[in-house]
C-alpha cells in the first residue's frame, strides 16, 4: 500500500540541522582541548593542570554540551524547539525505540532490518548507532522498556477496594488495551519470547523478567484473595496464577491472528469464573 505524508516518527529537518551543528561544536571543542593540553605539556609540564584537561576532555564525551549560539536558539525558536540539546537526543532515541518497537511487534525482530528502522524513524544511520551500537542493543533497549511498560500496566489496572475488584480491574484493562491497539501486534513479550528465546540468552533473561514480576505479583494479590475468602478456586495461589499468565497470552495470540476480541474476551471469561469473580 502507497504511504501517504511524513512518518509519525520522522525526525524534523530542525532537528537534523541541530543534531549535525551539535556534532560540529562537539569536535571544535574536542580540539579546543587537545590543544591546551599540548601547550601546557610544552610551555610548563604541570602534571596537575594536564590531568586537569584530561578530567575535562574525556567528561566532555560523556555528557551532551548545550549550544548557545544566537543564531541556533532562533532557528530552535522558529521551529518551536526550546530544550536543551541534552532533551533533543533523548527524543531521537525515543523516536527511534518507538519505530523499531512497532515493526518488531508486528513482523518480528529477524525479520526487521536497521534499514527498516532507519527508514521508519527518519534518522540518520550515523545517528541510529550513535544511541545503539547495533540491533541487538536497540533489541534489548525496546525489551527492557517493554518490561517497564508491562510492570506499569500492572500497578495502573490493578485498582480497587479488594481482591475481587482488582483482578475483575484488571482483566477489563488487558481487554480494552488490545482492542485500543486492533489486535495487531499482540504482546511484544510473548512474541519475542516465542522467536527468540530459544537463541538469545540476553533477550531470554528479560523476558523471564518480565513473566516473573507478572506471576509473583498475581501470586502475591491471588493469596490475599483466598486468605480473606474472596476467591473460590481451589488451586494455590502460585498455580493459579501461572494459569492466569498463560490464559491472557494465548487469548491475546488468538484474537491478534483472527483480529476480533471474541477469542480474548472468552478466556478472560473464563478466568473470571475460575477465580470466582463476577464481570
Amino acid at each position: 500500500m502507497e504511504r501517504h505524508g511524513p512518518s509519525p516518527f520522522t525526525i524534523s529537518a530542525a532537528d537534523r540541522f541541530v543534531d549535525e551543528r551539535e556534532s560540529t561544536v562537539r569536535l571544535q571543542l574536542f580540539y579546543v582541548h587537545v590543544f591546551l593540553l599540548f601547550s601546557i605539556l610544552r610551555t610548563a609540564p604541570c602534571f596537575l593542570a594536564a590531568v586537569m584537561i584530561i578530567y575535562q576532555t574525556v567528561g566532555f564525551f560523556n555528557c551532551t554540551v548545550p549550544f548557545h549560539n544566537e543564531d541556533i536558539l532562533q532557528q530552535q525558536s522558529a521551529a518551536g524547539l526550546h530544550m536543551k540539546i541534552m532533551t533533543k537526543g533523548q527524543r531521537t532515541k525515543t523516536v527511534i525505540l518507538s519505530a523499531a518497537k512497532t515493526l518488531i511487534n508486528s513482523r518480528g525482530f529477524k525479520a526487521t532490518s536497521i534499514s527498516d528502522i532507519i527508514a521508519a524513524s527518519g534518522v540518520k544511520k550515523g545517528t541510529l548507532y550513535f544511541h545503539f551500537s547495533g540491533k541487538e542493543d536497540l533489541g534489548k533497549a525496546i525489551l527492557e522498556q517493554s518490561r517497564q511498560e508491562s510492570a506499569d500496566f500492572l500497578e495502573a489496572s490493578l485498582k480497587g477496594s479488594s481482591v475481587a475488584e482488582k483482578l475483575a480491574n484488571y482483566l477489563d484493562a488487558v481487554l480494552q488495551k488490545h482492542k485500543q491497539a486492533r489486535f495487531v501486534g499482540g504482546c511484544l513479550i510473548g512474541n519475542t519470547a516465542l522467536e527468540m528465546a530459544d537463541s538469545n540468552p540476553a533477550f531470554l533473561e528479560t523476558i523471564q523478567l518480565t513473566f516473573a514480576h507478572w506471576r509473583n505479583t498475581l501470586t502475591e494479590l491471588l493469596a490475599e484473595g483466598k486468605k480473606n475468602g474472596e476467591l473460590s478456586s481451589t488451586l494455590p495461589p502460585e498455580q493459579l496464577a501461572v494459569l492466569v499468565v498463560a490464559v491472557i497470552e494465548g487469548g491475546i495470540m488468538m484474537s491478534r491472528t483472527g483480529k476480533k476480541e471474541d477469542e480474548l474476551r472468552t478466556c478472560l471469561e473464563s478466568l473470571r469464573h475460575i477465580l470466582g469473580i463476577s464481570s
